[in-house]
């Protein structure tokens, strides 16, 4: 590795921690929006979400240029890889806390609120702390951790179901309150997205760590050093 190749590579890893810790920022406030549903925060994303959108582009831009100038290969084409990644999965993360708070938004002014099902609350918090763990994760390149993140995702996948299920009951017995019954079932979809998305990040972190693509298999051989 280059002396430059490896500064360029730090500007990188900096700037996605950066792109980390907003998405984390964004997963917060769409959560505190479903314990409290109003339009307030998604006034405070949107603003948030330029800055993120700009620094989305520059992540991707500085990759590609990496990528031009040095060609690396091996171990640090890996890290290049993971990081171009990881930043997508970063994007769609805040993008769909954005519509979480919109969906909350909808639901809290309306005129007959009902309240947010506690299990749709548990699964947005399991779903916080598997994206904080994920940017943790990243920060410290521990595989182990990713390993862990990913196995947590069945837990919200249970919740998801139950949930569903739950609003589902509901809708067939309060049909006055569909509009906001569906705008819940659209939260919940959006929820398990985001928890997708922190799995994802996981697995590309085991790839960072060991060079090993475990996407799209359900019982992976588990990668150790």
């Amino acid at each position: 590795m280059s002396i430059q190749f490896g500064r360029d590579l730090e500007a990188l890893h900096a700037d996605l921690r950066q792109m980390g810790q907003g998405a984390v920022s964004f997963v917060r406030v769409a959560m505190a929006a479903l314990e409290e549903p109003s339009g307030a925060a998604g006034i405070v994303l949107e603003d948030l979400d330029e800055e993120l959108d700009r620094l989305d582009v520059q992540l991707e831009e500085q990759c590609l240029r990496l990528l031009a100038l040095h060609q690396p290969v091996a171990c640090d084409l890996r890290h290049v890889a993971a990081i171009l990644k990881i930043n997508g999965e970063l994007e769609r993360i805040a993008d769909l806390s954005l519509a979480v708070t919109e969906r909350a938004a909808g639901w809290g002014q309306a005129e007959t609120v009902i309240e947010t099902p506690p299990k749709l609350l548990e699964m947005a918090r399991q779903t916080l702390v598997m994206v904080e763990r994920s940017v943790d994760a990243y920060q410290a390149l521990d595989a182990e951790a990713a390993w862990e993140i990913r196995d947590s995702d069945d837990i919200v996948d249970a919740l998801h179901r139950e949930v569903i299920q739950e609003l589902t009951t509901h809708l067939q017995h309060s049909p006055a309150t569909a509009g906001q019954t569906l705008m819940m079932f659209s939260a919940c979809r959006d929820i398990e997205r985001i928890a997708d998305h922190a799995t994802n990040i996981a697995e590309d972190i085991i790839y960072m760590v060991h060079g090993t693509i475990i996407r799209h298999q359900k019982t992976p051989a588990r990668v150790s050093a």
